[in-house]
């Protein structure tokens, strides 16, 4: 640069943008010369230092990350309903029994007692049926959502590893009480049975995990995205049927899905490794392209 020269190979300066082509690094003293022509700026990112409290520290639920801009109160609210869980396990060595009323009374009384101690007098009212409803169902897991935190906790530690991105400040919460039946299911349809299928029950019951085992579902392809469907439809009991243009594996599909699959369509490795999942019936793979002639 000429005419600036003390800006030449100067420390990084805050810039602020003022437009798509043009940005500002503030006023410079007139004693410092006048811009003549040239120069070149090259782009800095700073690293910034982060501190997390502890987790004595952070059961406030003070930074807890909105995941729903329509559901604002609920971190701090399920925050506390984890807090009660921690406490209710302590106390019967188990977590509260699914869709039973009695344990769900008692985990509200554990609930509000949490409140009280964590946030103290000024702390957030307790939300009753969420906490109700929280310990009717926290003793389930669902395939897809577990899918879900998987790929959240895998970016975080990628985040960790590589010191790059922006990490989650303490908490993040997911939360999809909207995905539960209108209906409560009764407590003795969400008792295990010795089923894969366990987890699920306790959240939608046995009734709704036998309508599922008797759908019968159409998948058109099975790439990239479409192979992560039909691992996730597996999972909770879907039968499939898929139509997907004829294709030989590749050296990756090879190694992760068959053993010994190098002459076998995709389709039909996919079908025979997902149908293991399944204790009904394997998926179904038909081999004829989606298009005019193939409505049948």
């Amino acid at each position: 640069m000429e005419g600036l020269t003390h800006l030449n190979g100067c420390e990084p300066i805050p810039i602020t943008v003022k437009g798509p082509y043009t940005f500002s690094i503030g006023e410079i003293p007139l004693d410092k010369g006048q811009y003549d022509k040239g120069g070149v700026v090259t782009q800095v990112k700073l690293p910034k230092k982060f501190s997390f409290k502890s987790l004595k520290d952070s059961l406030k639920a003070e930074d807890c990350q909105i995941t729903d801009f329509g559901k604002m109160e609920r971190p701090a609210q399920i925050q506390t309903c984890f807090v009660a869980l921690n406490d209710f396990i302590k106390k019967h060595g188990r977590h509260p029994a699914p869709w039973s009323s009695s344990d769900a009374e008692e985990f509200v009384k554990i609930a509000a007692e949490s409140t009280k101690s964590t946030f103290g007098a000024d702390g957030p009212e307790l939300d009753e049926k969420l906490a109700a409803t929280f310990s009717k169902v926290c003793s389930g897991n669902i395939s897809p959502v577990a899918a879900a935190m998987g790929g959240l906790v895998a970016q975080e530690v990628l985040k960790a590893v590589s010191g790059k991105f922006m990490p989650i400040k303490q908490w993040l919460h997911y939360d999809a009480l909207e995905c539960l039946p209108r209906t409560d299911p009764t407590e003795e349809d969400c008792k295990p049975t010795d089923s894969r299928y366990d987890g699920q029950n306790a959240v939608f019951g046995k009734t709704f995990q036998d309508k599922l085992l008797k759908q019968k579902w159409f998948v058109v392809g099975a790439g990239a995205i479409g192979c992560e469907l039909l691992k996730n439809f597996a999972m909770v009991s879907f039968l499939l049927r898929k139509r997907i243009k004829e294709q030989m594996y590749n050296l990756l599909h090879s190694f992760l899905l068959s053993d010994r699959p190098w002459r076998r369509p995709w389709r039909q490795a996919h079908r025979d490794r997902h149908g293991r999942h399944r204790e009904v019936q394997p998926q179904q793979a038909v081999p004829v392209q989606v298009q005019g002639r193939a409505k049948d």
